[in-house]
């Protein structure tokens, strides 16, 4: 290699490094401006700086941090929300508190950011916010969701709790939660469990059916015993009056790994939804046989 060409070389690499130093300079300042937007009264223009500081990335994001205590509860939801999207465990410790927070808006806030952190450490206090009846429906429905990203097989019994709740139009979305998180537990338990919700005598809600239906698919470990017993429920919620569950029951029965001795009734049943009289029953009968 010739002088001329290492010295090209060489300040190459320089002005790239000047490039990288005034690129990374110019975010943290835009970080910085973004950050102070967050403290306006302001809901749409906080949203706004808040949507950008995410596209900034994980370490802009962090830069929340220290707005976890602000005086403001509305302050201290938004930061919540941005920690939460740096999806790092970690600052699990430092949101932790907010669970007990005096505003209903930043436990809201609080128990969603735990969930994409994905900290196992958050379980404890999530569940303890789900069971309290005391905490408004949107903070339980909240700490659900969080519980559904966690995956904790210990949340079952609380889960199914939930799902005793009257089938009321207010319950709805706890009781959705629920079934849900329930499909990412993965235990014999939570299978007994949405399996049970797919019977149309134990429950009336037809979304809890329908997220019942594709709870199975992810709760079933291919070639186990339960596999089996997931393909005859989905076998019977084909029959369901309600066409989404019909659709959810489909689209499951083709995700799963069935036992060979269920595959031939399987295949049998979903040529027999080909001719279902709802357009999406159909398709998705076709996708899962193929």
């Amino acid at each position: 290699m010739s002088r001329k060409t290492l010295t090209n070389l060489i300040l190459i690499v320089v002005l790239a490094g000047v490039v990288w130093g005034i690129s990374q300079a110019q975010r943290a300042s835009r970080a910085a401006s973004l950050i102070k937007d967050l403290a306006q009264p302001d809901d749409y223009a906080a949203y706004r700086s808040l949507r950008k500081l995410s596209g900034l990335g994980p370490s802009a994001a962090a830069r929340a941090l220290r707005l976890l205590t602000d005086p403001q509860p509305y302050v201290r939801a938004r930061a919540a929300i941005l920690v939460g999207e740096t999806r790092n465990p970690r600052y699990a410790a430092q949101v932790l508190p907010l669970l007990q927070d005096e505003a209903t808006e930043v436990r809201m806030a609080a128990a969603s950011a735990l969930g994409s952190l994905g900290s196992p450490q958050a379980t404890t206090p999530l569940l303890a916010l789900v069971q309290d009846e005391q905490q408004p429906l949107e903070v339980r429905t909240a700490a659900t969701r969080s519980l559904a990203l966690l995956a904790a097989p210990e949340a079952v019994p609380a889960l199914q709790k939930l799902l005793k709740l009257p089938p009321e139009e207010q319950n709805a979305p706890l009781r959705e939660a629920a079934v849900i998180a329930l499909g990412a537990c993965r235990t014999a338990e939570a299978i007994k469990e949405l399996r049970d919700r797919l019977r149309p005598d134990q429950e009336s809600s037809v979304a809890v059916r329908t997220l019942a239906a594709e709870g199975l698919a992810r709760a079933a470990t291919p070639g186990s015993a339960e596999a089996g017993e997931v393909g005859r429920a989905l076998l019977e919620a084909l029959r369901d009056e309600a066409s989404e569950v019909r659709i959810a029951a489909a689209h499951s029965l083709g995700q799963i790994f069935l036992p060979q001795d269920l595959s031939p009734t399987v295949t049998e049943a979903l040529r027999e939804a080909l001719g279902d009289p709802h357009y999406w029953v159909r398709e998705a009968a076709e996708e899962a046989l193929r």
